[in-house]
């Protein structure tokens, strides 16, 4: 990633930024592979980064991405308007949603490991038999 331009807007509490991306060969990138590089490259956190636009020409492999970083939640939230802020919350919940599943999905993992555990030893031990192998009588070849 390649960034072009970067414009603070103080008033705002935020920089934007014009950035360039090389992806030959694959598809446009997603908005969280963009805000993960874009927060790595400017050392900022991933939820205060908005994606404006994603503009791709056809078979081109290049993007031109415009995108806001703020300096905090609170310019985020007086900023942006009420229709990101909506699909920023509801992508909050989805997450603590998938998390929440993911616990409870592990917490009955271990008590079927428990259970199993406890059941193993009331099973009587079985003695193992040993197999002595076959041993073959070497046959006389034929003259």
């Amino acid at each position: 990633m390649k960034i072009v331009k970067e414009t603070p807007q103080k008033l705002l509490g935020r920089t934007r930024i014009k950035a360039e991306i090389s992806h030959v060969g694959k598809s446009t990138p997603s908005n969280k592979e963009i805000k993960t590089s874009l927060a790595k490259a400017k050392k900022a956190v991933e939820d205060q980064i908005i994606i404006k636009h994603i503009y791709t020409k056809f078979g081109e492999g290049n993007s031109k991405i415009y995108a806001n970083i703020y300096d905090s939640e609170e310019d985020l939230r007086k900023t942006e308007t009420k229709k990101i802020l909506k699909r920023i919350d509801d992508a909050k919940k989805k997450a603590e949603e998938a998390a929440a599943k993911e616990a409870e999905a592990k917490v009955a993992e271990n008590q079927e490991k428990k259970e199993e555990v406890k059941e193993e030893p009331k099973e009587p031990a079985k003695e193992e038999v040993k197999a002595e192998p076959i041993k073959e009588e070497p046959t006389e070849a034929k003259e």
